[in-house]
């Protein structure tokens, strides 16, 4: 037998408190490190409480956006804007992959998500840090293109950048500062093993609930590799769309108006 064939496969796992909160709910590392209940569910509140902290942020930024579309864009302007948002999307795209990478991996591998203090299955706390995390990395996608777009000069497209850059990595950051936390190996040494592949589970046999987590697994899976390669682009169609979806806005703003104040028709009445 090969040697690459007689290494285990491993999960690969990046350093954020996610990754590990999602750990200690798999049974073999409450044993091996002698996790209790309360450590297993506090890392899932603190989890929670990161999770609330970056999407409160999200919103606050989404309320300071201004929303105008008629700022001129100049090329230097677009090309930073690119450029940021490129290099934000890739680091972004990272944390998404990891999310579905855990979801398989978990639906692959039910039996190892177990309560070894009462022998309930922990697969829906476990599927709620994979949500969390999914849902966060979505919504700083989605707020770095209205940030970048929203910026009126270089300086200030690199800023947002920055800013947005921070919240992103809160789960990380938490992570590096943990000190004492024998659980930190599972995500950078003794990442799960990979015991059981599509092509067994297909030939054995999978459950209902199985089988309905693998095809939203499919679906999120179309939607990674959708946006993974057109969200970059949005950035310069946006800025050639600008003045036509100005206009747009600027008509709907009329609209509304009229339907206000019908009485002011944009004549001045005669005396």
């Amino acid at each position: 037998m090969k040697e690459s064939d007689e290494k285990e496969k491993r999960l690969e796992l990046k350093e954020d408190y996610y990754a590990l909160t999602w750990c200690s709910f798999i049974t073999k590392y409450q044993v091996e490190y002698a996790l209790t209940q309360d450590e297993v569910y506090g890392h899932f509140f603190k989890c929670t409480f990161i999770c609330l902290i970056q999407m409160l942020l999200i919103v606050l930024v989404f309320i300071g956006i201004e929303k105008d579309l008629s700022k001129e864009v100049t090329p230097t302007l677009l090309m930073m804007r690119f450029i940021c948002l490129l290099i934000l999307h890739i680091q972004i795209e990272q944390e998404v992959r990891q999310t579905l990478s855990m979801f398989k991996y978990q639906n692959n591998h039910p039996g190892k998500f177990k309560d070894c203090f009462a022998g309930d299955s922990t697969l829906l706390p476990a599927t709620l840090v994979v949500v969390m995390q999914l849902g966060s990395s979505i919504a700083t996608e989605v707020i770095s293109l209205l940030l970048i777009m929203d910026a009126t000069s270089e300086k200030d497209c690199l800023m947002n950048f920055l800013a947005i850059q921070i919240v992103s990595q809160i789960d990380e950051i938490y992570f590096s500062t943990i000190r004492r936390e024998p659980l930190k190996e599972a995500v950078t040494e003794n990442s799960p093993e990979i015991n059981n592949s599509t092509k067994m589970l297909r030939a054995s046999g999978r459950s209902k609930a199985q089988w309905g987590a693998r095809k939203l697994y499919k679906a999120f899976k179309f939607l990674h590799a959708t946006y993974f390669y057109f969200l970059p682009l949005l950035i310069p169609i946006i800025a050639f769309m600008s003045p036509e979806l100005q206009y747009i806005q600027d008509l709907a703003q009329d609209i509304q108006d009229q339907l206000i104040n019908p009485s002011n028709n944009g004549t001045t009445p005669a005396y």
